[in-house]
């Protein structure tokens, strides 16, 4: 089901919970749900055509991995990189915090909900960065391999090691 809702008490009541004030979308794989702020009711900097891919991925890849869930980096930087969000507001966001030593390890952001909107930012460029690098350096193939460990609930750090030979601080 997907609701594009023009109106944040829908919003909450839809996505049943605290969600942060910066979201403006929610995939609930559980209940195969996406629920979208209208950009047209909403500032949410994206496209009606971006929300969707973007959590129409995350419904995908719960589907993908099963019981057990991806990491959240893995999570968000592929939903990134289907919708293809990435703009020049990531560059500077990963820009500055690299200059001001504000990188995030990627299992901080685990807890993504929780981070006011620029560290999210921040969280969700990491992520889109991961995964790529992951693509680029290691292929679908590797990726298939990690999303195979996951699914058989393979710890994240075997996963990769067993994917691409790195472990999950490398």
């Amino acid at each position: 089901d997907v609701h594009v809702v023009d109106n944040q008490a829908e919003f909450d009541s839809l996505v049943g919970g605290k969600f942060p004030d910066w979201g403006a979308a929610a995939a609930v794989p559980q209940r195969r749900l996406m629920v979208i702020k209208s950009p047209m009711h909403f500032n949410v900097n994206r496209s009606l055509q971006e929300l969707l891919a973007h959590e129409y991925s995350h419904l995908a890849l719960a589907d993908r991995t099963g019981f057990y869930s991806a990491p959240r980096w893995f999570d968000e930087g592929l939903a990134m990189n289907v919708s293809k969000e990435w703009s020049w507001s990531d560059n500077l966001a990963m820009s500055k915090a690299a200059v001001f030593r504000q990188l995030l390890p990627l299992d901080t952001i685990e807890f993504v909900n929780r981070f006011s909107e620029s560290p999210a930012h921040v969280a969700y460029a990491t992520s889109y960065l991961a995964v790529e690098y992951l693509y680029k350096q290691y292929g679908a193939e590797a990726v298939n391999l990690f999303l195979d460990s996951i699914a058989r609930g393979v710890s994240v750090d075997a996963s990769l090691l067993a994917s691409t030979g790195s472990n999950y601080r490398d």
